[in-house]
């Protein structure tokens, strides 16, 4: 339960731990980081694996700090 911030959303008053990092789901349609859809089929994988290390370093920093 400490570690779901499903569940810190739905208990009042909820208190995260001081171990517990919250970050956000990447998401390459809506979220922070978006895939550009009008690229070509060889650019696609590259593209997908700059999304996810911009939201790996996104945690990395998280965790740090």
């Amino acid at each position: 339960m400490d570690v779901s911030p499903k569940m810190h959303n739905l208990i009042n008053n909820y208190k995260v731990k001081d171990f517990v990092h919250v970050s956000p789901l990447p998401d390459f349609y809506r979220g922070k980081y978006r895939k550009n859809s009008d690229l070509l089929e060889q650019d696609k994988e590259e593209e997908e694996e700059r999304i996810a290390n911009l939201y790996a370093d996104d945690f990395e920093k998280l965790v740090k700090n």
